[in-house]
């Protein structure tokens, strides 16, 4: 919305937050009981670099007024202890876990805009949004997508449902916020996907190609919804 080292700096440190928490929570699980296994030696590794990263980072974000920064970093620390709480206390593969992690980000989205953003308005709301209905309407996809024939219909509609809305909901913000209707274009792109996607000429995928697909629509939203408001403001 604003590129900066700031903004930079505050998104690879969630990157790295969040990518150091499985090998972390891996790592202290066998150390607190007292266990040692090939793969904790791998979880202590990989948790210390990435750790580190993420303390470099927020060293490196502290460029520019402290003010809003401290307010964004600790909506990042707050998500995070809130995410790993859900966690431990849900049954791994369950339907609201996923969810909840999947939108977990969105408090993080809305602090970075509105500081990113000279005055208050609607912008940090519609891109909060956009990504909810886009990180729903994605682990709905997912699941109806791997779950495959043996998927209920149900889920397979309200995926492609949620998506729709999601394109309805850009549409109504879109004027005063990004006239070039980027964001719009990317979230039916998101539509079609799922659309094909769940159809019988879609080809099978394995979990881990479902997973690189989902990761480049995921980039290419941020990119759209950025390129949309930055670019044509």
């Amino acid at each position: 919305m604003a590129p900066s080292l700031r903004g930079t700096a505050v998104v690879m440190l969630a990157l790295t937050g969040f990518l150091a928490y499985r090998p972390l929570r891996l790592a202290a699980r066998d150390l607190l009981a007292h266990k040692s296994y090939p793969r904790t030696r791998w979880a202590v590794a990989f948790a210390t670099v990435l750790s580190c990263l993420t303390v470099v980072l927020s060293v490196v974000g502290q460029v520019g007024p402290a003010m809003p920064y401290w307010t964004t970093l600790a909506t990042f620390c707050a998500i995070g202890i809130v995410f790993a709480i859900v966690d431990h206390r849900t049954r791994p593969g369950s339907l609201g876990r996923e969810l909840i992690g999947a939108v977990m980000t969105i408090p993080l989205a809305l602090t970075l805009v509105e500081n990113a953003h000279p005055h208050p308005s609607l912008l940090p709301l519609a891109v909060a949004g956009l990504l909810a209905f886009k990180s729903v309407s994605t682990v709905l996809y997912v699941r109806a997508r791997l779950a495959g024939s043996e998927g209920s219909a149900i889920s397979k509609v309200t995926a492609v449902s949620v998506g729709i809305l999601g394109v309805a909901f850009s549409l109504m913000v879109a004027d005063p916020l990004w006239p070039a209707h980027i964001p719009t274009l990317a979230m039916l792109v998101l539509v079609i996907r799922a659309a094909w996607g769940m159809s019988a000429h879609a080809k099978s995928l394995a979990p881990k190609w479902v997973g690189i697909q989902e990761f480049s629509y995921s980039l290419m939203i941020v990119l759209f919804v950025g390129i949309g408001y930055w670019a044509f403001r």
